[in-house]
């Protein structure tokens, strides 16, 4: 049977949909069989699809591979319990984009995870949201026999700087939660901006350089130009794949 990962916070903003897009990436390109299941009403991953069936009618992107996880959109008014357990045994991993609140449905979804990643910034106000997640996470496992498997959770650090409020912040995770902190964190890049901006993840970048650059520079202006850097990508698709398997770890 499959692994259901949740990503899930009380807040919006916190770059989950990017998060899930790279794991989700990193996973296949790891030969795993992935299905990502938006739930949130912008359909950030649905449109992420979208945009990259697209680049596979242009002429730049001739030569790359744009295979990508399957991609699936469910709502709170769709029988989403029958069908999270339909295609369970279909993928080894599900993924599932979240809204940036926490409702009934959020809290469903929880539920039926093996685990829950919640992406924060490197900021104490994006912090202070999350604890309704990681206190609903204890809430659940409390009820379940000692038989029942359990929720697993970690954070992980999304739009990360390098700063010492960064330190910081990871700190005050273990000391108020407990719960591990998936490493190496998502860094805050331009890379991941241009490349997610247009249907492409950074591992597509680091894999075919040259045509990501063209791709991202197909319709830009000439004042705004994306000078991708070749090393800097290689080294977040790194920390990327690092990630991933990171989480691949705690999820088993």
């Amino acid at each position: 049977m499959g692994k259901i990962i949740t990503l899930a916070t009380q807040k919006g903003g916190t770059g989950k949909s990017t998060v899930a897009i790279h794991i989700g990436h990193a996973l296949a390109l790891a030969g795993e069989t992935v299905c990502l299941i938006d739930t949130d009403e912008q359909l950030s991953v649905a449109n992420f699809e979208r945009k990259r069936n697209l680049l596979k009618t242009a002429e730049e992107s001739e030569g790359m591979s744009l295979d990508f996880p399957v991609v699936q959109s469910i709502t709170s008014k769709q029988p989403y319990r029958e069908f999270m357990a339909k295609i369970k045994g279909r993928f080894d991993y599900i993924i599932i984009d979240t809204k940036g609140e926490f409702t009934q449905f959020q809290f469903d979804l929880l539920r039926l995870s093996d685990f829950v990643i919640c992406p924060v910034a490197p900021s104490e106000l994006d912090l202070d949201p999350t604890i309704l997640v990681s206190e609903a996470v204890e809430h659940e496992n409390g009820q379940r026999s000692e038989s029942d498997s359990k929720i697993g959770m970690a954070y992980l650090i999304s739009k990360a700087d390098g700063s010492n409020t960064l330190k910081h912040v990871v700190g005050l995770i273990k000391e108020k939660t407990k719960r591990p902190v998936v490493t190496p964190y998502m860094q805050k890049a331009d890379p991941v901006t241009a490349c997610s901006g247009i249907g492409l993840t950074v591992l597509d970048a680091a894999n075919f350089f040259s045509h990501s650059k063209k791709l991202i520079n197909m319709e830009r202006a000439a004042d705004a130009k994306s000078y991708l850097d070749k090393e800097a990508v290689t080294k977040l698709a790194s920390e990327i794949k690092e990630m991933t398997a990171c989480i691949r770890g705690l999820v088993k």
